[in-house]
């Protein structure tokens, strides 16, 4: 019962309901029912970033890709206009590490389970999991993480950033350990072995998937 103004638009809005997808690429054989839509997806393989940022030059492919990104740098000044330290800690003195010398002991010790670490801030971090704190929240979708790094490779989901890619074959991943599982398919090497039967897999997944079957 919707009313189009063109014909070309009803066209379109049809597809919806039929599935139809005559836009197809010649790369990879995906379809798609609009033809702006082919072109956007066209950029994977094409490695076209059209979309750059004005303040730090990093490009995109998409323009919603771009303005989530932006946005990053807009919460960042916010942030910091605000006061918040890097640790996520707001209207708290941030704990600071003075340089050590390398030694062998680890004199911070968790209470909870004896782990112990060289610097104090790293056995904060650890603790995080015993208290399930989780203080940097992504401000686009309000996931939260016990770890700055886990939150700026989470906005990579927003951005579509994949700033990992492969030699060999030019597949870009978000995050490094992604790209390692990806390398070993180029080759032979299976650095996981089983412990039960010492049979050797090239990822994780692989490995665990196999240690159910024991």
């Amino acid at each position: 019962g919707k009313g189009f103004r063109q014909k070309q638009s009803l066209i379109t809005h049809e597809r919806i309901h039929t599935g139809e997808k005559p836009y197809r690429c010649g790369d990879c054989g995906k379809s798609f029912s609009q033809r702006p839509n082919l072109l956007t997806h066209r950029r994977v393989h094409t490695g076209e970033r059209p979309f750059p940022c004005a303040q730090c030059g990093k490009s995109f492919s998409q323009k919603a890709n771009l303005l989530a990104h932006q946005r990053i740098h807009a919460a960042g000044e916010k942030a910091t206009a605000g006061g918040e330290r890097e640790d996520g800690a707001t209207g708290k003195a941030k704990l600071r590490s003075q340089p050590r010398a390398y030694q062998d002991d680890a004199p911070f010790v968790c209470p909870e389970c004896g782990k112990s670490f060289r610097q104090k801030p790293n056995l904060i971090t650890h603790r995080r999991i015993h208290t399930g704190e989780r203080p940097f929240s992504c401000f686009l979708c309000g996931r939260s993480f016990n770890q700055k790094t886990n939150l700026v490779t989470h906005y990579r989901v927003h951005t579509g950033e994949r700033p990992f890619a492969c030699a060999q074959c030019g597949k870009r991943f978000t995050q490094k350990t992604n790209l390692v599982t990806h390398q070993s398919t180029h080759t032979d090497l299976r650095p996981y072995p089983c412990g039960q039967c010492q049979k050797c897999f090239k990822d994780k997944v692989s490995l665990k998937a196999h240690q159910k079957t024991h």
